[in-house]
């Protein structure tokens, strides 16, 4: 009778410990989301799934397998969905919950959009070691070795192979330059700088037609992937009566970008002014690469 208690406790210890998930399952298991929130939202892939197997002990924390949970994320005052209490830095504290994984991934990004976090984007999506050490800095958690920690998980599974093949796929930060035509300009030399999370952009324009040469800077919001609005300011060299008059200029400008595999379809509407205010529409189309 002993013997078959034994066996009995043997058979649901060894049937509890094989229903854990290792670090590797978790990994092959949620990579793609962390891959789609790193899409969307402009936050490492490796990041994503260095704090998720953290704060959630690869996914078998009580936190994550009763409350789907699994960035530790508390309710805070802004919460209004359902809530679970655990003991943590304080006794019975108030934890988000979800109704399923995808949930809580997905609020881990917004959560992430606050404003004590806005500083972490201007660090580049490839340095893991910035954004770790800037979570840390935000206060993301008490540990002291938080940083660390996520580093060394991010190295240890090479979780930066996420990160590259999005950014790969994404070439979504890109500074390009190349010719573009248009009226009145006969041609123009082009530079577009647009940042990685495609919302911004930088500009420079050098045109020349039969009476005068400009140049200008510019840059805008991305109201779309491909289309943009923004201000332009430079000064046009023209000539008039025998004298070149140098005056300065300013105006809207629209941007449609056509991306193709490896150049980039640029469209120019512009609306400018000079020192006159005499407004000038413009137009020009070119190839960047």
């Amino acid at each position: 009778m002993v013997h078959r208690i034994t066996l009995i406790f043997l058979f649901f210890s060894l049937f509890g410990f094989t229903q854990q998930t290792s670090r590797s399952e978790y990994i092959v298991k949620y990579s793609i989301l962390a891959k789609n929130q790193m899409e969307k939202h402009g936050i490492p892939a490796s990041i994503i799934l260095a704090q998720a197997l953290l704060e959630s002990q690869n996914g078998n924390s009580e936190l994550a397998s009763k409350s789907n949970n699994h960035f530790g994320i508390k309710c805070h005052s802004s919460w209004s969905g359902d809530r679970v209490y655990h003991d943590d830095d304080k006794k019975q504290e108030c934890f988000r919950k979800y109704d399923r994984v995808e949930d809580s991934y997905y609020d881990h990004s917004i959560f992430l959009k606050g404003n004590r976090y806005q500083f972490l984007y201007d660090i580049p999506l490839d340095n893991y070691k910035g954004w770790a050490k800037g979570l840390k800095k935000a206060g993301y958690a008490t540990n002291p070795k938080y940083a660390s920690l996520l580093i060394k998980i991010i190295e240890d599974n090479n979780l930066t192979l996420y990160d590259k093949q999005i950014i790969e796929n994404q070439d979504s930060t890109y500074f390009v330059n190349g010719f573009t035509y248009g009226w009145p300009y006969l041609f123009s030399q082009q530079f577009l700088y647009v940042n990685h999370k495609k919302e911004y952009y930088l500009s420079g324009l050098i045109s020349g037609s039969l009476g005068a040469v400009s140049a200008q800077v510019g840059g805008g919001k991305l109201l779309t992937k491909n289309i943009s609005l923004g201000l332009n300011a430079g000064v046009a060299l023209s000539e008039s009566e025998n004298n070149f008059n140098l005056k300065p200029t300013f105006g809207l400008n629209s941007k449609f970008i056509f991306e193709t595999k490896n150049k980039k379809i640029v469209m120019d509407l512009i609306l400018q002014t000079n020192a006159q205010l005499e407004l000038t529409p413009a137009i020009c189309i070119g190839l960047l690469k």
